[in-house]
């Protein structure tokens, strides 16, 4: 357990200096609530009904595109975390120091100790954009009215936070898998690309399914891996959701995690026998 913590360490304090991530957990939330604010001072206050009815009347409807991209930074922020685990075991793997880590810990300590620095990370990200959404709205409620959302709760939150977790876990498995079998950091490029499409679905599928929340395709969306849990975190903003469609989005990302944990763990394993005995030959 030392071992994974330690590597949960190194994880977490190599990365927070990315400019990357500084500029997306702590720059642009800051710059957010600063333009709310200046927005707040210069603009005129409207009565709630007029605001909803402008929101309404704009070319793409704000409530439409509010939420869209709420999805936007939801997916944004699990895959730089996710990211830093893809590029961090493809860089590994070409300068062969993941060969030297492995001999004083564990497969699965690696993993999780990535998987868990990275992780705190991302929830370092997370709970900086909330503070920024909540400090904003606050200034300015009419966000609210604007993206037609009713208030935000401590369940909600909470909720949003739990399916932020098993988003990220998910793709943090899956990527650290695909990093193990990757050769170059050009792959893990092109690789990283597609899975970014893959994560902005639920942010697109929400101008279809913004009249109806409830029906069979944002549904259909909250119940597949891996965009499960951030469509399910967009629909809990825009309504309020079956209990029980919350609990099998839960239990399919979960199995799915221990599903993917299980093969990926095998697949590291396989991939560096096989890159060691090359080695080996080679010498």
């Amino acid at each position: 357990m030392n071992k994974t913590i330690a590597i949960a360490k190194h994880e977490f304090k190599s990365n927070a200096k990315r400019k990357g991530y500084l500029l997306f957990a702590l720059i642009l939330p800051i710059f957010f609530v600063i333009i709310t604010a200046m927005q707040s001072s210069f603009g005129t206050y409207l009565p709630k009904e007029i605001i909803i009815r402008r929101a309404m009347e704009t070319p793409i409807p704000l409530p439409i595109i509010i939420p869209s991209i709420f999805g936007a930074i939801f997916s944004v922020t699990i895959f730089i975390s996710s990211g830093f685990l893809l590029y961090g075991m493809v860089e590994e793997k070409e300068n062969r120091l993941i060969e030297i880590l492995l001999t004083s810990v564990s497969t699965g300590q690696l993993l999780l100790g990535k998987i868990l620095g990275l992780g705190l990370l991302g929830i370092i990200q997370l709970i900086a954009w909330l503070i920024a959404s909540l400090v904003s709205i606050t200034i300015m409620p009419e966000i609210l009215w604007m993206a037609n959302i009713e208030e935000i709760t401590i369940p909600m939150i909470l909720l949003i936070i739990l399916f932020f977790l098993l988003a990220y876990g998910l793709f943090a498995i899956i990527l650290s898998g695909i990093g193990a079998m990757l050769a170059d950091t050009r792959q893990a490029n092109q690789i990283s690309g597609i899975i970014t499409i893959v994560s902005l679905i639920p942010s697109w599928a929400a101008i279809f399914f913004f009249s109806n929340p409830l029906s069979e395709i944002p549904v259909a969306l909250s119940y597949i891996p891996p965009i499960g849990p951030i469509t399910m975190a967009m629909r809990i903003l825009i309504t309020n959701v079956p209990i029980h469609e919350i609990i099998i989005s839960i239990a399919i990302t979960i199995t799915t995690i221990i599903g993917a944990t299980i093969i990926v763990e095998k697949k590291l394993k396989q991939n560096l026998l096989v890159y060691d005995k090359k080695i080996s030959a080679m010498d």
